[in-house]
């Protein structure tokens, strides 16, 4: 089926073959508009573009003082978060290449993956992800540095090999001052058919694959749906799923990243249905386990609603279902169920 392209005009197209390319461009071109929100203290914190292009850079050039060079791959072992993305941005501002790994992974699963995809930095979430990559640390010869997002219960922590996200931005922002043409160097250092991304597959038939993802991919991806959603910069998108899954990274932080869209992270996996209704997104996109546990949700509520209520949600669903068949399959709607659709 074809899909019909919704109207762009609000949008500027990025420029650049690189994903790193087209996130300086976002930066510059957008400024303080919103760029993400994530709950803080039962508190949405905004940050704007400029505000996230500098973690970005900051965390790029930090990288490069620990000795990372351009080619290398940094993983990321965390759950859903801004600083997910901004180490993600990081990574690829450095010239480097991200591996995700799964925040359920067991030590087993992290000392393979970082091992096969010869990971030179880790980005850790806290101190339960901290342990993990502590435990396999010796056997991954290659490992530099285990940089910590989440430094609480950490403080007093005394490990050489071991440093926080804060101080990595802090030497990104001293190499900067020595270096001050380095990251122009290394973005101009990667092209469209580079590598940028890694994503590996569960392993359920043998040990996980790594899948080798270039610019040109990722790009293609940005630009071959974002102009078919109703994304801009005055919608909003949730981020849930893994970030190391392909969906959520495609189709949500890039896509965000292609139409400007404000991307709000969710506290964590069990709060998913909260935070849906406080962010009411624009656009959801999702496994069958997020809509399976949406219908159930609706269906138990439903059980318990009075005559009247259960009348008025099967006629929605019903001039829902009717409306939504005329749409895909190219057939007017009618006056009356139009009507019907509006109340």
């Amino acid at each position: 089926m074809e899909i019909e392209a919704v109207p762009v005009a609000r949008r500027q197209p990025l420029p650049g073959d690189t994903i790193a390319q087209k996130f300086l461009a976002a930066v510059a071109q957008r400024g303080d508009a919103v760029a993400l929100r994530q709950k803080e203290y039962g508190v949405w914190r905004e940050m704007g573009w400029r505000e996230f292009g500098e973690h970005a850079r900051h965390i790029a050039l930090g990288l490069a003082s620990l000795g990372f060079e351009s080619g290398q791959v940094a993983a990321i072992l965390a759950n859903t978060r801004w600083e997910w993305s901004a180490a993600d941005y990081g990574i690829l501002l450095a010239g480097g290449v991200c591996c995700g790994i799964y925040p359920t992974d067991a030590q087993g699963q992290v000392h393979y993956l970082c091992a096969d995809s010869q990971s030179r930095v880790l980005f850790v979430e806290d101190d339960e992800q901290l342990d993990k990559a502590l435990a396999v640390r010796a056997g991954l010869p290659q490992l530099t540095c285990i940089v910590v997002m989440d430094m609480d219960g950490l403080h007093e922590l005394a490990d050489a090999g071991v440093i926080s996200l804060e101080r990595l931005e802090e030497l990104g922002r001293a190499h900067e001052l020595a270096h001050p043409h380095l990251l122009a160097q290394r973005v101009a250092s990667r092209h469209a058919n580079d590598l940028a991304i890694l994503i590996y597959t569960s392993g359920t038939t043998g040990k996980p694959k790594g899948a080798m993802i270039s610019n040109r991919n990722l790009a293609f991806v940005m630009e071959t749906f974002g102009p078919q959603l109703p994304q801009g910069p005055d919608d909003d998108k949730m981020a849930f799923l893994p970030l190391c899954h392909v969906v959520e990274r495609g189709a949500g932080q890039l896509l965000s990243l292609q139409t400007g869209s404000r991307l709000n992270y969710v506290e964590n996996p069990d709060t998913v249905i909260d935070n849906l209704r406080e962010i009411a997104p624009t656009s959801l996109l999702a496994v069958p386990r997020i809509w399976e546990k949406l219908y159930s949700l609706s269906t138990l509520a439903v059980k318990d609603a009075t005559g009247l209520q259960k009348w008025a949600y099967a006629l929605a669903l019903r001039i829902g279902t009717e409306g939504a068949k005329c749409e895909e399959e190219g057939r007017p709607v009618s006056r009356w169920l139009a009507a019907q659709w509006w109340l």
